[in-house]
């Protein structure tokens, strides 16, 4: 039976970011077998394909003891069997203690930590900010009953609901001309009315949002935040305090849809350009408790 690594996330932005913490957690693992990895979504239907050329690849068999580095493109939501392909093919043949994942987060990945790399934010940039957003959509018929422009009792909101809205305007061939022509409304109020009937009225509300470029920071277990200067502290302990609201305010975690049960993540200021950085050290010493050794008896 194959022993399967322990699977460990990164994620962050800049992009530069993550490879600069593996990088360094390769160096201090010299004495285990580590496996980098990047993923990469491929675009309409291609396969999962795996590849081992590029500069950035060359980067962590620089710094690995066994320098192997693959590249995976995979189909959305199919990252889990890229590696299951990646292990029957390229890692089979040996025992691995662990595959260091970089990319954008895979929930199907189940990985054993989630670890989020950032540089401090620009001035006036928050992590996360209230921001009107789409929470949910009613079929049209619903809408109006709620609007009180329809005496019908509403029906229940289901996807059901739309798909009738849609066989309705099929049915009537309609055209955004057709319809201002029968309603008296222009173009743009008509287009509206049939993009509302093919898939339901969006209904907007104002609620706690991440930053676009931090998406992926709520699913991390641990955050590194690469200070290179001094002048950069301020704006690093500042961010600190926002990483750690995400789970420490309710509303904040209830509107992102975070895990309750989930613990705060733990949060290191550290210059990854300087190895012998003390916050970096004990963030490696984070992640490498859940790294095996060849004389661990029993690891997964």
């Amino acid at each position: 039976m194959r022993r399967i690594p322990v699977t460990i996330w990164f994620g962050g932005h800049p992009a530069e970011a993550p490879p600069a913490l593996i990088e360094n957690l390769l160096r201090s693992c010299r004495l285990r077998d580590l496996v980098p990895v990047r993923l990469e979504e491929a675009t309409g239907d291609a396969a999962v394909s795996i590849d081992v050329a590029g500069a950035d690849l060359d980067r962590y068999r620089s710094a690995a003891r066994a320098p192997e580095a693959f590249r995976l493109r995979h189909p959305r939501w199919e990252a889990d069997r890229a590696l299951e392909k990646l292990l029957d093919e390229q890692v089979a043949c040996r025992i691995a203690h662990g595959l260091l994942v970089e990319g954008r987060y895979a929930p199907e990945l189940r990985a054993d930590l989630a670890v989020y790399v950032m540089r401090p934010l620009p001035a006036g940039q928050r992590l996360v900010e209230r921001r009107e957003k789409e929470v949910m959509r009613l079929s049209l018929p619903a809408f109006l009953q709620i609007e009180g422009l329809a005496t019908e009792a509403p029906v229940a909101v289901e996807e059901e609901d739309t798909a009738a809205d849609a066989e309705v305007v099929e049915e009537l061939e309609a055209t955004p001309e057709r319809v201002a022509e029968i309603t008296g409304l222009d173009l743009e109020g008509a287009s509206l009315l049939l993009e509302a009937a093919e898939r339901g009225v969006p209904i907007r509300a104002e609620r706690w949002t991440l930053h676009p470029e931090h998406e992926d920071i709520g699913q991390a277990d641990m955050v590194v935040i690469d200070t290179r200067d001094e002048k950069e502290r301020a704006a690093a302990e500042s961010l600190q305090q926002q990483v750690r609201r995400l789970r420490a305010d309710s509303s904040v975690r209830l509107d992102l849809g975070l895990d309750f049960g989930q613990r705060r993540p733990g949060v290191y200021i550290a210059d990854l350009s300087n190895p012998r950085d003390p916050e970096l050290k004990k963030a490696l010493v984070r992640i490498k408790r859940l790294l095996p050794t060849d004389n661990d008896e029993d690891w997964r």
